[in-house]
């Protein structure tokens, strides 16, 4: 699983990695687009599924690197890009 190799790096280099919340961090959203039935079908029940989203609920929205740059996720709406 992917996922799980994502989380292996950021615990080795945590000071280094953040891994901000996107809009497909939501437990609607996982169970829609497969992570859900993927947890289900690799694992035999939903507790894999149930851990990280549990994690993704930690998960900061924003971050800024060097005092200088805000990251963040947009929705995929370019109205919204106007305003940057």
């Amino acid at each position: 699983m992917r996922l799980t190799g994502l989380w292996t790096v950021k615990v080795r280099f945590k000071d280094r990695i953040t891994i901000l919340r996107g809009n497909h961090e939501s437990r609607q959203i996982t169970q829609v687009y497969g992570f859900y039935d993927e947890c289900l079908r690799k694992y035999g029940n939903a507790n894999v599924w149930k851990y990280f989203t549990d994690l993704f609920d930690y998960l900061p929205l924003t971050a800024l690197v060097d005092a200088q740059v805000l990251c963040l996720f947009l929705i995929d709406d370019t109205e919204y890009l106007k305003y940057f």
